[in-house]
């Protein structure tokens, strides 16, 4: 049985699949094996997977019998890993040849079931400059913690209440995981479009603390963003709100925050979970019906599909729709309460 399962899900990913493969098999560790699991592509993906897996019998590829979306091929992935370990990486990143190596001792030598490494960017002039804006000025590791190989449990809490929705850990491509953490904390939570990475660290973490290497061992390739359009903007609401949303119902209802509940109310001041998930709604109706008439998004269409996204969550989707009930009488109180006060 190897000790690590490199996992590489792939969708449309030939253009960079083989520099990706050869990063992988150029580690200077070798007690790996590789997972690729290609969830329907329609590229050259499956030809270059194909071609690999012949020629290195530690690759083992799959394609699924349909498209199951980007996270359910992640936990697929998982599912079918052997390894002790598991390391993602995707189909456009790079590894150091080292990045194994690295974050298996730290692994090892701190007891910690899930180790980040730093990450560097990878693009090209063409890119999104708010995309890359954004992610080159996210604060840092050392801007948070120091030069710390460990964040305790409490300091993950801590990150999750003073930096909401903030990755500031980084991609999958950076991380290694200890495979029984799917077993104690579950998987990947397919409801959450974007933050789906950044919610599980912060599950499995402020159980476990995380153990950091400080050298840049990842590359996260960022491709060029598409011209944007009106349903573009749409997506992005429905995505962020929506996803934001679900993180906050998750922290105030999961039993696996249970612990990062009572944290979050013994702190100066208390942070109150469901207060939080109250307020955010109630920015997220006013930012929706001051974009709609600033023709940014459509108020409607983004509310109806971001209930429609969150429909296992009935209590979640109530709240929803007890305020979109109730906005426009609230509107109306408010714009002639001040017109009166005035």
């Amino acid at each position: 049985m190897p000790n690590i399962s490199i996992c590489i899900p792939t969708y449309n990913g030939g253009q960079y699949l083989e520099e990706t493969l050869t990063s992988v098999l150029n580690q200077t560790y070798s007690d790996f094996e590789v997972i690729i699991i290609d969830d329907q592509s329609t590229d050259n993906t499956l030809e270059i997977a194909k071609t690999y897996s012949d020629k290195d019998n530690r690759i083992c590829f799959y394609q699924n019998d349909k498209n199951l979306g980007l996270v359910e091929n992640w936990n697929k992935c998982v599912e079918l890993a052997r390894g002790n370990w598991i390391k993602f990486v995707f189909q456009d990143d790079l590894l150091a040849p080292d990045c194994l190596t690295q974050l298996a001792t730290a692994g090892e030598e701190s007891n910690c079931p899930i180790v980040f490494c730093k990450r560097e960017l990878i693009y090209t002039d063409d890119c999104d400059p708010e995309i890359l804006k954004f992610l080159q000025t996210l604060p840092s590791w050392e801007s948070v913690f120091g030069e710390t190989g460990y964040i305790a449990p409490d300091d993950v809490s801590t990150t999750a209440t003073h930096y909401m929705a903030l990755n500031l850990f980084g991609e999958p491509t950076s991380v290694l995981l200890r495979k029984d953490c799917f077993e104690r904390f579950g998987f990947f939570n397919p409801d959450l479009k974007q933050r789906c990475d950044y919610e599980y660290w912060i599950r499995v973490g402020h159980h476990t603390g995380i153990a950091l290497v400080h050298d840049p061992l990842a590359f996260f390739r960022l491709h060029p963003d598409s011209t944007t359009s009106s349903n573009k903007r749409n997506k992005k609401e429905i995505t962020e709100m929506g996803d934001k949303l679900l993180l906050l119902h998750e922290y105030a209802n999961s039993k696996l925050y249970a612990g990062f509940r009572r944290f979050a109310l013994n702190q100066n001041p208390p942070f109150k979970v469901d207060i939080e998930l109250n307020k955010y709604m109630d920015w997220m109706f006013m930012s929706l019906y001051t974009k709609d008439h600033q023709g940014q998004a459509n108020f409607q269409e983004v509310l109806s599909q971001i209930i429609e996204n969150l429909s296992n969550y009935p209590r979640l989707v109530k709240q929803i729709r007890h305020k979109k009930r109730f906005f426009p009488y609230l509107r109306w109180l408010e714009q002639n309460l001040t017109w009166r006060l005035k």
